[in-house]
């Protein structure tokens, strides 16, 4: 192997903004690639949300119609099927034969392709591919809303394509042992060709800084709590009132900060709203980061939940988290040792409980703390991630 690493070809669409794209999971796969040593370019293979200029005027029309843009694109998916998958069918091919013609024209050792499973599938070259992802179709239609409300065809499509990306990768990473079943379960993965690498968080420590660890506990005239949720009706903004409430109720003054999109909660006493931040913003990288060295335990009940990067970035604080049960958050948060996990159905009790047995013992808060922070700096952060598939490269080349 050159000591310059190997040659990485980085797939991606032209027209998704660069950090905030996928959570921020492209650009810090990138990224980590770069730092662990290997060679990265990118290649762009079409804009993802192109269409035929007939389903745009027919979007167009429905848009004005109806004046929502999520229900007439949801409507248009159920009412008009076979154009559905055609247009998925259509920009996938196109997709690929860009990448195909990108990757000839480079001298990459290895094609990435970070939640590129539309073009994948239907690539040629014969040039080793890498496939990651932090979820699959399988999950992404069964648990998220906006998915179901696409119609069947919809959905139907967006699996052929997984499994057909899945079955073309040579390697595919992904997140969690609960993507990973999902994989072989749902799209018949090879499990020899799958490999789990937990990934990292998008707001670090900044560099030069220094964080408390073990974190300073909270006392009974200040506790906070910090949730981070750019959907906060899955993640349940308003469970999380309901739980700092019942924190009061018991004698904590308990605050809840939040980082997201506007929502009727951030009215409410107890609630302090810091708005949806950008990870593109400097400024807001600054209020991110103050939020994670000011509250003392990163909250997440949410009711489905690919991976979970908001309790990553506590822990690199080395605040502990309280998380649901709900997909790959047992991967994050190791219940006892790093936060706790919490049943997804379960009462408001039982969350500020866990809460509770957490921060109301300085040693036990001291030792979590401690932890979370071990588990961050050893597994949960981009370097790991970048050497571990930085080597799974190595030995695909």
């Amino acid at each position: 192997m050159a000591e310059s690493g190997p040659k990485v070809l980085v797939l991606a669409w032209d027209d998704e903004s660069d950090e905030d794209s996928l959570s921020g999971m492209p650009w810090n796969m990138r990224r980590a690639l770069e730092l662990a040593g290997c060679q990265v370019t990118v290649g762009q293979v079409g804009a993802f949300h192109r269409t035929s200029e007939e389903f745009r005027a027919k979007w167009r029309r429905w848009r004005r119609m109806r004046g929502m843009k999520t229900l007439a694109r949801n409507t248009a998916y159920r009412v008009l099927p076979q154009m559905t998958r055609g247009r998925l069918d259509r920009v996938s091919r196109d997709a690929a034969r860009a990448a195909d013609e990108v990757v000839r024209a480079s001298s990459a050792d290895v094609v990435f392709g970070p939640g590129m499973s539309m073009p994948i599938g239907f690539m040629k070259t014969d040039r080793p591919i890498l496939y990651a992802s932090d979820a699959t179709a399988a999950l992404v239609c069964h648990m998220y809303d906006d998915f179901r409300k696409r119609g069947r065809a919809y959905r139907n499509a967006f699996m052929e394509l997984e499994t057909a990306a899945l079955a073309r990768a040579d390697r595919t990473v992904l997140a969690s042992d609960w993507t990973r079943r999902s994989a072989i379960e749902d799209h018949h993965a090879d499990p020899d060709r799958v490999s789990v690498v937990p990934m990292g968080a998008n707001v670090e420590v900044a560099t030069g800084t220094t964080v408390e660890v073990p974190a300073s506990p909270p006392t009974p005239d200040d506790l906070g709590l910090l949730l981070v949720a750019a959907d906060p009706i899955r993640k349940r903004i308003d469970l999380c009132v309901e739980i700092m409430r019942e924190l009061r109720g018991r004698g904590w003054r308990a605050t809840l900060h939040y980082v997201g999109p506007p929502h009727p909660a951030t009215r409410v006493d107890g609630v302090e709203w810091a708005g949806r931040l950008s990870l593109k913003d400097p400024e807001d990288r600054k209020v991110h980061r103050s939020l994670l060295h000011r509250c003392h335990v990163g909250i997440m009940p949410s009711t489905a939940e690919m991976f979970g990067i908001a309790p990553i970035e506590s822990a690199a604080y080395g605040r502990p988290s309280i998380v649901s049960d709900a997909g790959g958050l047992p991967t994050v948060v190791l219940d006892g040792e790093t936060g706790r996990v919490v049943p997804v159905d379960a009462p408001v009790s039982d969350w500020a409980d866990a809460v509770v047995d957490v921060v109301q013992d300085p040693a036990r808060y001291a030792s979590i703390s401690t932890q979370a922070h071990r588990r961050f700096d050893s597994v949960l952060n981009w370097g790991a991630w970048g050497r571990t598939v930085r080597g799974l490269i190595e030995t695909m080349i």
